[in-house]
């Protein structure tokens, strides 16, 4: 079964659209040189308008588990995806 995610929500305007397509997921991203980056604070906002029929994913940069779990908690995602430029390595996690 195919999966859909949008990822890089930074305003109301991206979340009526992903409320209308209703996705699996959607991704916030917190990786600090993305230009899709949002805070914690605009996230949590966007997240509390976010269908509940969509999972949010919080999306990290050369993040540790331990440093990542406040952010996730703190916006209710249900994922947490984490990339590591110099490994390349992409690991996705609950």
């Amino acid at each position: 079964m195919t999966r859909i995610k949008f990822c890089g929500l930074r305003t109301v305007d991206d979340i009526n659209a992903v409320n209308q397509l209703l996705p699996e997921y959607v991704g916030f991203v917190f990786a600090p040189k993305s230009k899709r980056r949002v805070t914690v604070d605009v996230a949590e906002k966007l997240r509390g308008l976010l269908s509940t029929k969509i999972q949010a994913v919080g999306v990290f940069v050369n993040e540790t588990r331990f440093k990542s779990g406040g952010t996730t908690v703190a916006i209710d995602v249900t994922n947490a995806q984490t990339l590591s430029p110099r490994t390349k390595r992409l690991e996705v996690g609950s």
